[in-house]
């Protein structure tokens, strides 16, 4: 009988042990959020719309002044912006392994909608 009570004994020490190490290890290891380019690069574009910047230049087809407002990170980018018809101004870049965000965007005193694409190496 001696033995029996100490094998219950160990089981419930191993698990008390176990319990201890999966709720402390949960807490105290995470792993990082994999970056993904082209969310980070429409959240960029965003915020240069809701801040009233984007339209302006995206009408006028300035994508070197809209180029020179976007700052991502370490990353290189480059800016096209792209009209209804598919007429396009910018440099698309040479390089490889590019992440792309499209935002689209109208007019300002009509509908004349504009995709403004930003390039991520």
């Amino acid at each position: 009988m001696r033995g029996f009570w100490y094998i219950i004994e160990s089981v419930l020490a191993g698990v008390v042990i176990i319990g201890f190490l999966t709720v402390l290890g949960r807490t105290y290891i995470t792993l990082p959020e994999p970056i993904d380019l082209s969310v980070m690069g429409y959240e960029t574009l965003k915020s240069l719309d809701d801040q009233g910047l984007l339209r302006s230049y995206v009408v006028d087809k300035n994508y070197t002044g809209l180029n020179s407002l976007v700052a991502v990170g370490s990353y290189n980018h480059s800016i096209k912006i792209c009209n209804y018809s598919g007429t396009c101004v910018g440099p698309t870049p040479d390089a490889s392994n590019i992440w792309i965000a499209v935002y689209l965007i109208a007019g300002s005193d009509s509908y004349d909608p504009h995709e403004v694409r930003l390039f991520l190496w």
